[in-house]
């Protein structure tokens, strides 16, 4: 029931993809549930539905992903044969007793879904009605990059952005379960992408919550974790309120990053158990913990950089057999291990700027994202004690701004439960600690960008505080906890669920929205209305092997530009996309856009038409978009164009 909980959740998010999309991710559901339970199984473990589906949709994604490597566009294949080889793992389901505390679970993690999407699809519908995007920008570019998986005339086409270029292996495996939507059944990219693949990250999360908190406390602890992320989904709003911060911003920014927050979360939760359990079963439990940590690479880099130790650290902190100040030190030498390999990659950074570099991150964070309760806080202290004084002050400021209500609250428990501290109690400490770690020393990512492995894991650590301080809080509270699960619970676990998922409701529409002044353009922009009117004309004449390119094309896009949008409307490969991020990366990405960067200005000035057609089929270019009338000066008139609109034209190769 689960899954079926989860399926009904998306149908009530998204009615308008139809009764065979629901069926579709029904099937994605129930296939990763199947296969969560036999790799349990396998393993000898015992498995809650929750850990089964969040395990066993990352196994569907990998699979898929490397299916894809081989055979690509090999996706509902894989989807059929795991579901054929899981049919085992159905054996005896309905003769076994209904376990009522995973049902409300299920019920309680499909209902957090809808409250959180329940505004989705009405501002999807306002952008195909008025070009209105009323999401972060990135969504275009995700559209994109799951139409790489979906639309025939990308698959096996490398980079969506750089069509023919080969596709780097990048944390990509999300996309597919719903890429299915288009690749099966015809859903445009941008459509699969907002209604499917947005939703479903939610709730991956939601189960991954749910599993830590079964894993830590039980079905209450579970239901209360899920109900505090629905009453606080903007913790940070109750803090600094730095917007740059923000958690549910975050997660719709990079809607990959929901999905690693329910793997990581059921990769603590493997790993809790591995911590606490006498020997039978133990070493399962750590395999199952390592694996799902090690999927958190292709789902989302970002918080697999920050997972990785913070677990790694925690199985020398646990190992069994050994004496406490043996498995302290052993985590202290893995601690300086990590610092150690940090350091080394962001040696000639680190040593051209110390202090900057070291400092970068969170001076950033508290500079230049006004407006914050502490705006000019950072400037002021920089000038009383220093930057490096300054910076290291700023360190904790961060963590606050990042948690908002949930550090005071982390903190005071752990000192009042100090005495109900289990072995797994170590493990939101050490994930603490790699987070500071990373942001004073993570590398840059290649494009240059400080916050890439500094930032975007922060949801990790909130998800994690919080549910360990509701764990203490649980424990402290057990008494009480007892009695509501008793008689008063038929009434007081409804009221509560309705109560925190209406707040959640009513707030999620503001969490989700950019609260730095800076963010303003990026959230709610406009696709141009003559772009919106061309886009299903390149669609319908796609043909084999299209790619299109856009004239006047920017060389410093980083984000987003009218390529990108093409690509999120259609599906279609571009010749050249957000060329600025491309030249950022370097190498051979690089030196490619480069060169395709001076094609696309020779595209937009050719004198006549034969000299147009005789480029364009030099490069492979089967369309050309002009965006402005000082393009192709030889037709003004847009006489050869195949349609226009306004400014735009779209001219295909015969």
């Amino acid at each position: 029931m689960t899954a079926l909980f989860g399926a009904a959740s998306l149908a009530a998010v998204a009615p308008d993809l139809g009764p065979a999309a629901h069926l579709l991710l029904a099937a994605i559901l129930m296939v990763s549930l199947a296969t969560g339970r036999l790799a349990c199984r396998a393993l000898r473990l015992p498995c809650d539905p929750m850990l089964a589906t969040v395990t066993g949709f990352a196994a569907l994604s990998h699979a898929m992903v490397l299916a894809d490597l081989v055979v690509p566009g090999a996706h509902w294949q894989i989807l059929a044969l795991l579901g054929l080889a899981t049919l085992p793992a159905w054996r005896g389901t309905l003769s076994r007793p209904v376990d009522t505390a995973m049902l409300g679970l299920g019920l309680l993690g499909g209902a957090f879904t809808f409250a959180w999407n329940h505004d989705v699809a009405a501002r999807l519908a306002q952008f195909n009605s008025t070009g209105a995007f009323d999401f972060w920008l990135d969504g275009l570019v995700h559209a994109g990059n799951l139409a790489q998986f979906a639309s025939p005339e990308a698959i096996g086409r490398g980079m969506i952005l750089l069509a023919d270029m080969p596709r780097a292996l990048y944390h990509t495996a999300s996309y597919m379960p719903p890429a299915l939507l288009s690749a099966v059944l015809g859903v445009p990219p941008l459509e699969a992408t907002m209604l499917g693949w947005l939703p479903l990250g939610i709730l991956v999360m939601a189960f991954g919550v749910a599993a830590l908190g079964l894993a830590l406390g039980g079905p209450v602890l579970a239901a209360v974790a899920l109900l505090a992320l629905a009453l606080v989904p903007a913790p940070e709003r109750l803090s600094l309120g730095n917007g740059l911060l923000g958690f549910a911003w975050l997660l719709e920014t990079a809607p990959g990053t929901p999905y690693s927050l329910g793997i990581a979360g059921a990769a603590l939760a493997s790993l809790a158990r591995w911590m606490e359990r006498g020997e039978e079963r133990r070493w399962g439990s750590l395999a199952l913990a390592l694996a799902l940590t090690a999927s958190c690479f292709l789902i989302r880099v970002n918080t697999f950089a920050l997972l990785a130790p913070a677990v790694g650290l925690a199985v020398l902190a646990g190992w069994p057999g050994l004496a406490r100040r043996w498995r302290r030190a052993l985590a202290g030498a893995g601690f300086l291990a990590f610092a150690a390999v940090l350091a080394t990659l962001s040696w000639p950074a680190l040593t051209a700027d110390p202090a900057q570099f070291l400092f970068g991150y969170v001076d950033l964070v508290h500079r230049h994202n006004p407006p914050t309760r502490i705006d000019g806080l950072q400037a002021a202290m920089a000038a009383a004690i220093g930057p490096i004084g300054a910076g290291l002050l700023a360190l904790p400021l961060t963590l606050l701004g990042l948690l908002g209500p949930w550090l005071p609250a982390f903190l005071i428990l752990a000192v009042l439960a100090r005495r109900h501290r289990a072995a797994a109690d170590a493990l939101p400490w050490l994930l603490l600690a790699a987070a500071m770690l990373e942001m004073l020393l993570a590398p840059m990512s290649r494009n240059g960008d400080i916050t890439e492995f500094r930032h975007r894991a922060g949801p990790l650590v909130v998800v994690a505080i919080a549910v360990w301080s509701l764990r203490w809080a649980v424990l402290l509270a057990r008494p009480w906890a007892s009695c509501v699960m008793g008689g008063r619970g038929r009434v007081a676990w409804p009221a509560a669920s309705l109560l925190c998922l209406s707040v959640l409701a009513a707030t999620i529409g503001a969490a989700k929205r950019p609260a730095m002044a800076w963010g303003a353009p990026y959230h709610g922009t406009h696709v141009a209305p003559g772009l919106m009117a061309l886009a299903p004309a390149l669609r319908r004449s796609a043909g084999p092997r299209p790619r299109f390119a856009v004239a006047n094309q920017p060389a410093d896009a980083r984000n987003i530009d009218e390529a990108a949008q093409l690509i999120a409307l259609t599906g279609v490969p571009a010749y050249l996309s957000c060329p600025g991020f491309l030249v950022a990366t370097g190498g051979a990405y690089g030196d490619e856009a480069r060169r395709r960067l001076a094609v696309v200005a020779q595209l937009g000035a050719a004198p006549d038409l034969e000299a147009l057609w005789a480029r364009m089929r030099a490069e492979a270019v089967t369309h050309l978009v002009v965006t402005r009338r000082t393009d192709l000066p030889f037709d003004r008139e847009r006489r050869h164009a195949a349609a226009r609109s306004g400014e735009y034209a779209l001219y295909i190769l015969p």
